[in-house]
């Protein structure tokens, strides 16, 4: 079938280096795709399935897709925004459709001999950056490889056993760590196509699940809802938990679920994924994210960018370890797509840079303490305050706009937007709701904030720069207060999937 499909893109008018876009629900024909997009050297833009039209449509300009695999609905989406390429309808229903003609038509097709450059571009993971623009972090295969045998190499438990994410596939990171790695061991992967606990119960039950990389929240739901019934989880021994801390409830009751400590990690999609984790065999050591993987050397570097010792708080840089059997292969991102100077930002000097603020304690242990940026995690889904800031400043009921995040027992951080409002506008619930409605038109709906407060002035700096710490101080203080809102059209409720279903 990646014969199949990938003589498809070549009838298609693909040549190497072409942009594949792709988005829609978790199945194996985003797999076929996904292969046969490296089997002809072409490269794979993967686009969540929960963001908005508006947004896919600025992946598509910005990575000048050539080929856009989607359901017909978000074709439509894009279309009408005047963004699609070429397009090739894929359902998740298995019903007729243009991918399943393509695959009919080349049935039978040889493997096609283009020679490979594996330290070629192949993928584009886009992220968000500070600016609220798409920045697409570029990866080679060779990247994407030494991820998977670096696992191997350190015994990464649960390999070669039945494998899932509750996550979309089309996050490259997740189509890394999940399909690929699991066809890279010999091993079982699971399509879970579900993101709330009772889908994702199911899921394991029927297929007999025995490792699944879900976000905290999922995690909570799985462990406390009374809904859920306990014996359905009875083949998983290998919960793998990302996007965030988790509050110490819930890591005491995965231990007495599991018998394991909850494993943390450091990563990022630069890197590409997971940079540092912690043994789950271990005490943990509170607020630590683990020691580097073996291919990795991480030091914590000052403004000078020389290393500091033990204890010292600095920049967190990557770059390959010089000695031992790992000597010299790792390589980071090759850069952000389309954007020189944002590339050259990220690698310079013999290091990759990650923008965020660490240390190191004597064991070589990390600690993450400020997350690139404002990022705030969500439910496991990321989500940069830019993005939405973007969006509400563009209003006119909207002088200025400040996204923290505030915490959440469930979710980790809730999305709050703080206010000040243009003159005349009245600090209503209907205000807000027209606020959060528009917000729903441009964004995922993960990203939209939850909760919402009107300030007459924002707090500032010398530099005129908004002070959010003090914005996130006011809050929890009880000096700000939000505005209510009908329960009924709150947004931002669901999980980063569900937000898009």
């Amino acid at each position: 079938m990646v014969d199949a499909a990938a003589a498809g893109f070549i009838a298609a008018g693909i040549a190497p280096l072409d942009r594949i876009a792709a988005t829609g629900p978790n199945g194996p024909d985003l797999v076929i795709a996904f292969l046969a997009c490296m089997r002809i050297g072409a490269i794979w833009v993967g686009m969540n399935a929960a963001l908005a039209p508006p947004e896919k449509s600025a992946l598509l300009r910005a990575s000048q897709a050539r080929l856009l695999l989607a359901d017909a609905a978000t074709i439509a989406g894009v279309a009408a925004l005047g963004s699609a390429p070429a397009t090739v309808v894929m359902n998740a229903d298995g019903g007729p459709d243009a991918w399943s003609d393509l695959l009919r038509t080349h049935n039978g097709a040889p493997r096609q001999t283009i020679a490979i450059d594996p330290w070629a571009p192949a993928i584009i993971a886009y992220t968000s950056g500070t600016t609220g623009e798409p920045k697409g972090v570029v990866h080679s295969q060779h990247n994407f490889i030494t991820v998977c045998a670096n696992a191997i190499d350190r015994g990464q438990r649960g390999l070669s056993g039945r494998r899932a994410a509750g996550l979309p596939m089309t996050i490259p990171n997740v189509m890394l760590r999940g399909p690929l790695l699991s066809l890279y061991t010999g091993g079982t992967y699971v399509c879970v196509d579900a993101a709330h606990a009772h889908g994702i119960a199911d899921w394991i039950d029927r297929e007999k699940i025995e490792s699944i990389a879900i976000v905290a929240t999922v995690l909570h739901d799985l462990l406390f809802d009374p809904t859920v019934d306990p014996n359905q989880l009875r083949t998983l021994a290998y919960p793998i938990i990302g996007g965030g801390s988790l509050p110490e409830r819930l890591q005491e009751a995965y231990q007495e679920r599991f018998g394991k400590n909850v494993q943390f990690t450091y990563g990022l999609t630069e890197a590409p994924t997971v940079v540092t984790e912690t043994d789950p065999d271990v005490p943990i050591r509170r607020g630590a994210s683990g020691k580097p993987l073996p291919h990795i050397d991480l030091a914590i570097l000052d403004e000078a960018g020389s290393p500091l010792p033990a204890g010292g708080e600095g920049e967190i840089c990557l770059r390959a370890v010089r000695a031992g059997p790992w000597a010299g292969v790792y390589t980071p991102a090759l850069g952000y797509w389309m954007q020189p100077e944002k590339s050259a930002a990220l690698c310079h000097d013999g290091w990759m840079h990650t923008g965020d603020i660490g240390s190191l304690d004597g064991d070589g242990n990390l600690f993450v303490l400020d997350r690139r940026g404002d990022l705030i995690v969500r439910g496991g889904g990321n989500v940069y305050p830019a993005d939405v800031e973007r969006v509400l400043v563009a209003l006119d009921a909207v002088t200025t706009a400040a996204v923290i995040g505030v915490p959440d027992d469930r979710l980790g951080e809730r999305v709050a937007a703080v206010v000040e409002l243009a003159p005349g506008v009245p600090a209503t619930a209907a205000t807000i709701i027209n606020l959060r409605d528009a917000c729903t038109e441009e964004l995922a709906k993960y990203k939209v904030p939850s909760d919402w407060f009107v300030v007459d002035e924002m707090p500032r700096n010398p530099m005129r720069k908004i002070v959010k710490p003090r914005l996130a101080a006011m809050i929890q203080e009880g000096v700000l207060r939000s505005i209510a809102v009908p329960k009924s059209v709150r947004a931002g409720e669901g999980s980063q999937k569900e937000g898009g279903r």
